[in-house]
């Protein structure tokens, strides 16, 4: 709960780049001070969050878990590696990493890029350290649909996690979705508000993403002809698939936090929700914020 109101936040993963670096292309606040991060681990703890998304480019962020740790309940954390962070050493950083965030096991040990599970040294590495008891499952960070469903065919992930969102919708993602569902592997939506490009104003945005600015102004005017805030709209979207397990959420302050576990209630009406499964962004390389 917060401030006594209670809330539903078990659906939400809060992610940690915003409260480790500065991080988002929307981001006006840049990284929290280690009060603030913690306050905001506190408050997403007591409002029912129980899962952190972290990965070893998130700059403070191991360290501020652990802080967190040392006086509070535990967070279920969910961590990424990359290949050429760690090289051959992954197993004794995965270690070092557990120690620091004052924990025993990962909830989720994830390649935080398909081509690494094609290397077989690191590939063999992640998954000793989920026989070991250091992660209790394994997944996998996609971008594009080949790799998501590659990452199905596989057949050894318990989760994937992937961009969903108002553009980067069911019209492109639902079959995989439905797929992976069925096969019995969990789904984490990220970048579900597009690292808060869905809030600018489309006139505002960056030259390189010009290619947007039609289907920003869609999903505006539909947030105004519905009266209904951009942020529940995306939320709401989002939680109306029952293939998601989980909803990744970064945030730069405390009241973004509030904010975001408040717009969780919205139920979006199915008129709606069809609106925006018709939104058909052409230049669909721009939905990759790598690409940016």
């Amino acid at each position: 709960m917060i401030n006594g109101i209670k809330t539903d936040a078990s659906k939400i993963i809060l992610g940690t780049a915003q409260i480790g670096m500065p991080y988002g292309i929307n981001n006006r606040w840049g990284k929290p001070s280690i009060p603030e991060a913690i306050n905001i681990l506190e408050n997403a703890y007591e409002a029912g969050v129980g899962i952190l998304d972290t990965a070893l480019v998130y700059g403070e962020a191991f360290q501020i878990i652990g802080e967190y740790h040392r006086h509070h309940p535990e967070f279920k954390v969910n961590s990424k590696f990359r290949k050429s962070e760690v090289g051959n050493n992954l197993v004794d950083v995965v270690l070092l990493n557990l120690e620091m965030m004052g924990i025993r096991q990962l909830e989720c040990l994830m390649f935080h890029h398909f081509t690494d599970s094609k290397d077989h040294a690191f590939n063999d590495m992640m998954r000793w350290l989920k026989s070991a008891g250091f992660a209790k499952k394994i997944g996998i960070s996609i971008y594009t649909n080949e790799e998501f469903r590659r990452a199905i065919e596989d057949g050894t992930y318990d989760v994937i996690q992937f961009p969903f969102n108002l553009l980067d919708n069911e019209r492109h993602r639902e079959a995989l979705m439905f797929l992976a569902n069925g096969s019995g592997i969990e789904l984490h939506a990220r970048s579900v508000f597009l690292q808060g490009l869905l809030f600018m104003d489309p006139e505002n945005i960056p030259e390189k993403l010009i290619g947007l600015k039609p289907d920003l102004a869609k999903i505006r005017e539909l947030a105004s002809i519905s009266n209904i805030d951009i942020c529940s709209i995306a939320l709401g979207y989002v939680k109306s698939f029952p293939e998601i397990n989980n909803i990744l959420i970064g945030v730069e302050t405390l009241s973004q936090l509030k904010t975001n576990i408040d717009c969780l209630k919205y139920e979006i009406p199915p008129q709606l929700k069809r609106q925006i499964g018709s939104i058909n962004v052409l230049e669909k390389d721009l939905l990759n914020p790598v690409n940016w």
